[in-house]
């Protein structure tokens, strides 16, 4: 479970723009933009643990993240999402599984 945190976390949510064909035929990639989403409290796993996320397949996760605002939208496993703390952005991570509880939600990247 979270702990007290006086440096709070932050998560980002990423939003893409679509691709598109340039004059050439040359296909364009999307741009990737994430901005600040809520607050959260992010706890390392310490070595990689594992788990299974209810579809038959067991995968390995870094961090868990819990968020005590359950009206937060539900992340779909595969999506990206950025941790900020102390004003400085994270690398990208892949949301391995999401789960809301009674009190709270929590997010395995």
């Amino acid at each position: 479970m979270g702990v007290f945190n006086r440096t709070p976390c932050y998560l980002h949510t990423s939003t893409t723009t679509g691709g598109y064909v340039d004059e050439n035929g040359n296909k364009r990639q999307g741009q990737t933009t994430y901005e600040r989403y809520m607050r959260c409290d992010v706890v390392p796993a310490g070595p990689a643990e594992t788990r299974d996320f209810g579809d038959g397949i067991t995968q390995t996760y870094s961090y868990s993240i819990w968020i005590y605002d359950l009206n937060c939208r539900y992340f779909k496993p595969g999506e990206k999402v950025k941790v900020e703390k102390n004003d400085i952005l994270s690398k990208e991570f892949v949301v391995k599984g999401f789960h809301k509880y009674q009190t709270y939600c929590i997010m395995w990247i």
